[in-house]
């Protein structure tokens, strides 16, 4: 649909401004006057060519949370302050430091000039703004309390934010062994073993089952390096391909809960995130089945979102949140208790807020005492290494010495 930026005059007969997005001229001209503007003139917007190269690079830009976070509290206190929603926005473009956001605030800006929401005008890129974050800015339209909700906004960023940096603080140390391993394995690989391979295929003695495997794979790695590669490169796309699908990825997603430690970490994060989300939804006055609605999508769990999607189906026949609830074994009794209080004494939304909070410690509590729950995964793996270079390396050698002391 055509974009068209006009020129207008409101009942004061003061010149206005805009973008507005329709199926031709005649249908803008009736938004307009319908908004009380008197259309002057139109002019319709060529979208801005860019070189291949660019869109894709522009397409690949990320706003980061830390960015979001700054965005939602600033704006919050601009339209606490007064200021009209377009001079906030626009401010905000200038001062971002995400090339990204600036870009997108710059067009929603026009969107809002021309008659849009600003719901509806954030809604046009989800890439930045997520169905949560424009239902919930739409119910502080409606309510008249868009700052409030912008500042919870920016709390649930913020906590996903810091979620995220811990969990890649924690897996800082298993990620640096594990390149480690990989690096010592390849140089052993590469350059001690061929020297060993010689001098035992020179002795033309035989050779224990260890060695053998480590001279077949030696062979392989040297001579069909580049069918590895393509094995490794298969598996992976293969991987990818396969999580697409509805059923790969729930398969996927199931593993990964069952996965020793890790399982139960990721659980209790998705536990954190559906609490939270549901509170503010909720506190922002989001209808209850649209909320379980957004939160089954975003919380990027297919066994967890067929949970959600049971209770909104529950709480749609007329059932109250905590009763299907019950019936699921994923959410503890602790989690019933807490929603069948918040229900009853009309503080939902605080009594969610208190279940993310104890999960959000459980979490930190696993994810400081993570490296030391994995040490002997990773000191077995290591051992293991070893074992099979030095069994590999020392027993033909051992064998040899043997023959020779019998002479």
């Amino acid at each position: 649909m055509p974009n068209f930026r006009y020129r207008a005059r409101d009942k004061n007969g003061e010149a206005v401004t805009g973008m507005m997005e329709g199926p031709s001229r005649e249908m803008v001209a009736n938004r307009l006057g319908e908004l009380g503007l008197i259309p002057v003139q139109f002019r319709e917007e060529k979208p801005k060519s860019y070189g291949s190269a660019v869109k894709f690079f522009q397409k690949m830009e990320k706003v980061r949370a830390a960015d979001m976070v700054l965005f939602n509290r600033q704006l919050a206190t601009l339209i606490h302050a007064g200021i009209p929603i377009t001079a906030s926005l626009t401010t905000l473009s200038e001062q971002t430091r995400s090339k990204k956001l600036s870009r997108v605030l710059k067009d929603v800006v026009r969107w809002v000039e021309g008659g849009s929401s600003l719901s509806d005008a954030l809604s046009r890129y989800p890439e930045v703004f997520s169905a949560l974050y424009v239902n919930i800015v739409k119910a502080g339209e409606a309510g008249g309390v868009l700052d409030e909700v912008l500042e919870r906004l920016a709390s649930l960023t913020e906590k996903e934010a810091e979620t995220r940096a811990k969990m890649k603080a924690a897996m800082r140390y298993p990620k640096i062994v594990i390149v480690a391993i990989c690096v010592a394995f390849s140089i052993v690989m590469g350059f001690v073993i061929p020297r060993f391979a010689g001098m035992f295929r020179a002795a033309k003695a035989p050779l224990p089952l260890p060695t053998r495997i480590l001279l077949a794979v030696n062979d392989f790695l040297h001579q069909y390096w580049y069918l590895g590669l393509v094995v490794i490169a298969g598996l992976v796309i293969g991987f990818k391909l396969v999580v697409r699908t509805e059923k790969g990825k729930a398969l996927w997603d199931s593993f990964k809960l069952k996965v020793p430690i890790f399982g139960s970490l990721v659980s209790k994060i998705i536990l954190s995130r559906f609490a939270r989300m549901v509170g503010v939804l909720n506190r922002s006055g989001v209808p209850i089945l649209t909320n379980l609605g957004l939160v089954a999508e975003l919380l990027n769990n297919a066994v967890f979102s067929r949970v959600v999607i049971d209770l909104r189906k529950g709480v749609e026949q007329g059932k109250s949140l905590a009763e299907p609830m019950r019936s699921s074994a994923i959410f503890t009794p602790m989690i019933v208790h807490m929603v069948t209080v918040g229900e009853e004494s009309g503080s939902l939304d605080e009594m969610l807020f208190k279940v993310s909070d104890y999960y959000d410690a459980e979490v930190d509590d696993t994810l400081k005492n993570l490296s030391t729950l994995i040490e002997p995964l990773l000191i077995v793996l290591i051992g293991g290494m070893v074992l099979a270079l030095a069994l590999g390396v020392f027993l033909p050698m051992w064998d040899m010495a043997t023959v020779v002391t019998r002479r």
